[in-house]
């Protein structure tokens, strides 16, 4: 008998493995076996099954950094564009780097929730406040928000922020 395309090894053993792993009470291995055949879905170019099998697994397990990692690659790809958003800001809130805090202010733009997106600048601002790209992201959302027309609160925002990145600079 000639021998199965490596792609559907792949897709089988990872059925198993999701088989294998609803056999037991482990919710973390039951998501953990949807996130592995979710990457195998995705390595095909199928995103509609990726997605359902990280829909799965957030099922079994919500508070997992590998669920989150997963939902916030996947649903921008899915034009779910807030929920993208709410994952990543999850996922800020669980695990607080610069890193995970500039992309969850860069989510709420891409879901063009102006207010949500000021909110996690904010929260990004309290939390570092001398980090240079959150200067930055600070000094270019002023001049976003400045440019619509909310002028003397926010330009006021634009100054402190060059007032601060040239004390930066000053070091």
């Amino acid at each position: 008998a000639p021998a199965s395309p490596p792609i559907e090894d792949a897709v089988t053993t990872g059925e198993r493995l999701v088989t294998h792993a609803d056999a037991n009470d482990d919710l973390d291995a039951r998501a953990h076996a949807r996130l592995a055949l979710a990457d195998t879905w995705l390595s095909l170019g199928l995103l509609a099954p990726a997605l359902a099998l990280v829909h799965e697994a957030d099922s079994f397990a919500p508070t997992s950094a590998a669920v989150l990692e997963h939902r916030v690659a996947l649903l921008p790809r899915a034009a779910r564009l807030r929920e993208a958003a709410e994952a990543t800001q999850t996922l800020a809130r669980a695990n607080p780097t610069t890193a995970n805090l500039l992309a969850t202010v860069r989510a709420w733009l891409r879901a063009e929730d102006i207010t949500e997106a000021f909110r996690a600048l904010n929260e990004l601002h309290t939390r570092v406040p001398d980090d240079p790209q959150a200067a930055a992201l600070r000094v270019s959302f002023a001049r976003l928000r400045h440019g619509l027309g909310d002028a003397p609160p926010l330009l006021a925002c634009l100054l402190e922020c060059a007032a601060q990145a040239r004390r930066r600079d000053d070091r």
